[in-house]
């Protein structure tokens, strides 16, 4: 496969003169090909390397061995990572914060949202159900947000008080893009989180759920809007703190500082 697509794919790197940048990023540890033959020409002319792992390369694939030989630095957003390679760094999710206009109020009938990219990591067969059932005896809508063009997903979750990220932890630990949108809309978030991912964040501002306590935590929070409206503001400020564009990037070159990235 390297040999047929080499054809093409060397010209490309020529035009767009990609031997010539300071730093080089690749997504997955991937790049285009799988010998590695990309990278050990910029590993040759010195230029510092970084490979960004996101879930299913690690867990599933795990390293190529001559991207990974001539990485300089290894990131991740996601924790159970870390324990999965030797060297590698965590990274919050960088966001732009500042695209949404925070709801911090709860109107008369509570909106309560899931928004499942997979139902089975989700947990979906767990929580759809309990939304169901707690949609038609309280004061509460329902909104299963899945198979919606973009714009109109966000747009429904916007409007909604609590969104439900996911249980059991099957396709990674505790949240991901989908609950950092929603804090950053201040609404306020359930999610299972394991002990470690509680040790690391400690002032997180989740609603730490599991298959047997997320029906009564909803039920509490339901009968009580006002700490409702406490999660959604600490929801605000936290993703503000910790996934900001401009703090992930502060983070992010703090870590080139480290290792000598220049």
């Amino acid at each position: 496969r390297d040999w047929v697509w080499h054809f093409k794919v060397d010209p490309v790197i020529d035009s767009l003169n990609l031997l010539d940048y300071d730093i080089i990023h690749l997504e997955w540890g991937l790049e285009f090909y799988r010998d590695g033959r990309f990278v050990k020409k910029l590993k040759k002319m010195n230029k510092p390397i970084v490979c960004t792992y996101h879930g299913q390369d690690l867990r599933t694939r795990g390293v190529i061995p001559a991207i990974d030989g001539a990485s300089t630095l290894n990131l991740t957003s996601e924790l159970d990572l870390i324990n999965k390679h030797p060297n590698l760094k965590y990274l919050f999710l960088p966001f732009d914060t500042k695209q949404y206009a925070p709801k911090l109020k709860v109107d008369n009938k509570i909106r309560i949202c899931h928004s499942p990219t997979n139902r089975y990591y989700k947990g979906s067969e767990t929580i759809i159900p309990i939304c169901n059932e707690l949609a038609k005896k309280k004061n509460v809508e329902f909104f299963l947000i899945e198979n919606t063009p973009y714009a109109e997903a966000q747009k429904i979750k916007q409007s909604c008080d609590i969104l439900i990220d996911q249980l059991h932890n099957r396709g990674g630990w505790g949240y991901g893009m989908n609950s950092v949108e929603a804090l950053s809309m201040g609404i306020c978030c359930f999610t299972e989180l394991v002990p470690e991912y509680e040790k690391f964040i400690p002032d997180h501002p989740f609603v730490n759920v599991n298959a047997k306590t997320l029906e009564d935590d909803l039920k509490t929070l339901i009968a009580n809007p006002d700490e409702i409206i406490k999660y959604k503001q600490r929801a605000r400020k936290w993703v503000v703190k910790y996934h900001d564009l401009n703090n992930v990037a502060n983070q992010l070159y703090k870590y080139y500082q480290k290792n000598h990235i220049t």
